[in-house]
C-alpha cells in the first residue's frame, strides 16, 4: 500500500444524507439541499463516488431470510418514511425491504443489496471497499436472530475471491472479526475504535456492544487475538502514542473515522483534525493513513494545500 493520505467516501460520494437524527445535517456542498442529492449507501451515491475515482465505506446487515443490504443502521425507520418503528433489518424479509425506500429528507431509492453492490464495485478494479459488518439487533418482542448462517458467512459466501485484496472488513465487534479471519485467513481485518471516554458497554440500537477506546492495552489484547490489518479509530482520540507507536512497530495502518457530519471547511475543529492527522503523517512518514469522510472532495482539497 502506498505510504500517503487515502480518501474513502463515508456511505457513498454524499456522506450521512438521510439519517433522520438531530446532530444530523449539513448539506453536502455549497448551495445543495438534500433534496438534490442522493442518500448514503445507495447505487447512485456510492457509483458517483468510484466515477470520481474514490474508494468506499459502507454498512451490511442481514435480513431474516439471511439476505445482505447495504444500510447503516438495522432500525428501518431511520432510513426510511414507510417502516413502522418495529421494522428492523434482521425481523424482515427482502422482499419487505424491497418496497421500502432509502433516505429521508431528500431523493428516495430502493436499498441496495450486498450483491447489488458486488457487481458495481467489480468493474471499478483500481478501488477499494471499506465493509463495516453490523451485528443482528434483537428488538423487544422479535425473533432471536438467526443462528445459522451468521452475517460474516453469508458475506463470506457470496463475496467473490478475486476481491478479497481490494476489501477490508470492520466492525465494532471483535467476534465478528474474529470470525472472518478464521473462516477467511487472507482477509483484512479492523476493528473500529470510538471516542467513548472508557471501555463500558455502550447500549446502541438496542445492542450491548463494547465500544472501545484506542489505547496501547486494548490495541495489544485485539491484535493479539487477530492479525489486524488496521485501527480504524476516531480521529479526535488519536492521541495515545503508546498505541500509535505499537501499531507502526506491527505493520497496522490507521484508518481515522467520524471527520463525518462536520464539513471541515466551515467546521475549525474539522480542519484542525485534519491539520492533526498531517502532523501524525509528518511524525511517522512510513505510516499509512486514511481518512473516512462525508466530505471527501472539501477534504481531498484541505490536504493538497496543507
Amino acid at each position: 500500500m502506498e505510504n500517503k493520505i487515502n480518501i474513502f467516501c463515508h456511505r457513498g460520494l454524499y456522506g450521512c444524507t438521510d439519517v433522520n437524527q438531530d446532530f444530523l445535517r449539513m448539506p453536502y456542498a455549497k448551495g445543495a439541499s438534500l433534496k438534490d442529492i442522493s442518500p448514503e449507501n445507495t447505487y447512485t451515491s456510492i457509483k458517483a463516488a468510484f466515477e470520481k475515482g474514490y474508494d468506499v465505506e459502507l454498512d451490511v446487515c442481514m435480513t431474516k431470510d439471511n439476505k445482505l443490504i447495504v444500510t447503516h443502521t438495522n432500525h428501518l425507520p431511520v432510513h426510511t418514511y414507510n417502516a413502522s418503528d418495529s421494522d428492523y433489518v434482521s425481523t424482515c424479509l427482502l422482499s419487505d425491504i424491497e418496497k421500502m425506500k432509502t433516505g429521508i429528507g431528500g431523493q428516495t431509492e430502493p436499498f441496495l443489496t450486498y450483491e447489488q453492490f458486488l457487481d458495481l464495485f467489480i468493474s471499478y478494479s483500481e478501488l477499494r471497499v471499506n465493509v463495516e459488518i453490523k451485528g443482528t439487533i434483537e428488538p423487544q418482542n422479535a425473533l432471536p436472530p438467526q443462528e445459522n448462517p451468521s452475517v460474516v458467512e453469508q458475506l463470506v459466501k457470496i463475496t467473490p475471491e478475486k476481491i478479497y485484496n481490494r476489501i477490508i472488513w470492520s466492525s465494532f465487534s471483535t467476534e465478528m472479526i474474529a470470525e472472518l479471519k478464521k473462516l477467511k485467513p487472507e482477509a483484512k481485518v479492523a476493528q473500529l475504535f470510538c471516542e467513548f471516554k472508557d471501555n463500558e458497554p455502550y447500549i446502541f440500537e438496542n445492542r450491548t456492544d463494547k465500544y472501545l477506546q484506542f489505547t496501547y492495552e486494548n490495541i495489544k489484547t485485539i491484535h493479539k487475538q487477530i492479525p489486524l490489518e488496521a485501527a480504524h479509530v476516531e480521529i479526535s482520540t488519536l492521541n495515545d502514542d503508546e498505541a500509535l507507536a505499537y501499531c507502526l512497530s506491527n505493520s497496522i495502518y490507521i484508518r481515522t473515522w467520524a471527520l463525518l457530519e462536520r464539513n471541515p471547511d466551515k467546521d475549525l475543529n474539522a480542519k484542525q483534525n485534519i491539520q492533526k492527522l498531517l502532523q501524525f503523517k509528518e511524525k511517522y512518514p512510513s505510516f499509512c493513513f486514511d481518512i473516512i469522510t462525508d466530505y471527501a472532495p472539501v477534504v481531498e482539497k484541505i490536504i493538497s494545500s496543507m
